[in-house]
């Protein structure tokens, strides 16, 4: 039995003490606030096989920097002096390239598919919990040319992986949703993804585990390491010191500083984005994306939870309404009715910073400077959907050395 340290209770963090449970490990989760209480809760609740295409993809810089000027885009590049913005900016361009996308997609397609029959195993295994599991599908929504050139190319790249898209036209998808707006000119279906309520998943997680021996500590900082011979041998956390086997570092977009706690640079940088949940009062049935205005919509039966905008600056900066009413302002263009729909208070918006790296990828897998130091963070918009996969991979190779899947791609130390 090892003792295994987790600095990050987000939802990898807690998915990786799930496994490290079960598989007969000591666990210790340190979290700054209250576990599952960040980008976890927030999220969209997608299972998205179909996101096979990485953020670092052709076009996705000018995009970034035409909209940077607008308050309210969907996504923009916050352009900075810092140092570690510069390094990571440098990177981004260097790696959104189609070259980027074709060495990418099929590792992204195992790593989901691989995440979402996890994600069923789980689900059996605690019947007890209604988690709004369904599998529904995505359906992406454009209204222009571009939008349905570039929806499209995804899924002629997302059919090339072996997975299933139906491009539909404005009549087959009023089958499914009948009250797109009469400005949609079509969508693309990929059957096999699924949707979830995260904050049901994150609530059952943190209780699961406590009930199960997690020692779980809230609203407490990891201040430093205590190394020997290139070894975490101790986590300091306020006036605690925690003795571990293992240290894993799931912090979210502060996984960056806690790696140069440990002398190693890991390029992450926050994305900021919001979400906020409505009753469901167009009736709408589909989990969606607006294709041009990068919206998210997750109906939840009675209620719907919609999200968007990526501001890649790292900084946690207060709600721009602005981007708010982007959002808001989205949803009479893709739904009859959706005009209705307000912008929420700010005290009914939930905000924060998703980790992004440079490519897109996540991080998953060892440190390359400390040999019992792994990490599990840089999922971007796909912490839910991947957070199984991290956990159970993590696991694996605390356990046994070795992971089930080639998680070459998502090594830590790819940039240094």
């Amino acid at each position: 039995m090892a003792r295994i340290v987790i600095a990050g209770g987000g939802i990898i963090g807690l998915f990786t003490a799930y496994f490290l449970k079960a598989d007969g490990h000591k666990v210790v989760i340190i979290d700054s606030g209250y576990p599952g209480n960040n980008c976890s809760t927030g999220n969209a609740g997608m299972i998205v096989p179909s996101h096979v295409i990485p953020l670092a993809a052709p076009g996705v810089v000018a995009k970034g920097l035409k909209w940077m000027f607008s308050q309210k885009s969907p996504f923009a590049l916050r352009l900075s002096l810092d140092p570690e913005w510069v390094r990571w900016g440098l990177l981004f361009i260097r790696s959104a390239t189609r070259k980027n996308v074709d060495r990418s997609f099929m590792h992204l397609k195992d790593i989901n598919l691989y995440s979402k029959q996890l994600y069923r195993s789980f689900i059996s295994n605690h019947k007890e919990v209604d988690f709004h599991w369904e599998e529904k599908g995505l359906l992406m929504l454009y209204r222009s040319r571009e939008g349905e050139k570039e929806e499209s190319a995804a899924a002629k790249t997302a059919v090339s992986a072996g997975l299933e898209a139906r491009v539909m036209g404005p009549g087959e998808i009023r089958k499914i949703e009948p009250g797109i707006s009469d400005d949609v000119k079509g969508g693309v279906l990929y059957p096999g993804d699924a949707i979830l309520s995260p904050d049901i998943l994150t609530a059952f997680l943190y209780k699961h585990l406590q009930e199960k021996g997690v020692e779980i500590v809230r609203e407490s900082e990891v201040t430093g390491f205590n190394v020997e011979n290139d070894r975490v041998v101790s986590v300091f956390a306020g006036q605690n010191e925690f003795k571990c086997d293992y240290l894993v570092i799931s912090a979210g977009a502060s996984s960056s500083l806690l790696a140069r706690k440990l002398s190693f640079r890991l390029p992450l940088m926050g994305g900021k984005g919001y979400s906020f949940m409505t009753r469901n009062t167009l009736d709408l049935k589909q989990p969606a994306i607006l294709s041009e205005r990068k919206v998210t919509v997750s109906p939840y039966s009675k209620n719907i939870r919609f999200g968007g905008t990526m501001e890649i600056s790292g900084k946690a900066t207060g709600t721009n309404m602005r981007r708010l009413e982007g959002i808001t302002e989205s949803l009479g263009l893709y739904y009859q009715g959706g005009e209705v729909i307000k912008t929420p208070s700010e005290e009914a918006v939930w905000s924060g910073l998703r980790p992004v790296s440079p490519d897109g990828l996540p991080y998953i897998g060892k440190s390359p400077v400390m040999e019992n130091v792994l990490f599990g963070t840089g999922h971007s918009m796909m912490g839910i959907s991947l957070a199984p996969a991290t956990g159970r991979i993590l696991s694996d190779i605390i356990g046994r050395g070795s992971a089930d899947l080639d998680i070459s791609l998502y090594s830590p130390g790819r940039f240094s």
